[in-house]
């Protein structure tokens, strides 16, 4: 005999443990993100740096913009 059980209502559905620390994760990023963005030289990283040698001393360059799309993405 095969049960039956109800679906559980999705707004009662509690977010499983991963769920609530990629949420913390994206938090506190953002916060992160948000001093660095503040800071008073903050503005070093707003644009793609495009100066000569710079990637062979940085191996993934990303500026703000790129950081901020890549923990809303959970990256």
């Amino acid at each position: 005999l095969a049960h039956h059980f109800p679906s559980p209502d999705p707004e009662r559905v509690r977010p499983s443990k991963g769920d609530d620390r990629q949420k913390i994760w994206k938090k506190t990023s953002m916060l992160i993100w948000q001093k660095i963005a503040d800071h008073r030289y903050g503005n070093v990283f707003m644009k793609p740096v495009k100066e000569e040698g710079y990637t062979d001393l940085i191996r993934q360059p990303m500026y703000r913009e790129t950081v901020k799309s890549r923990i809303r993405e959970g990256v």
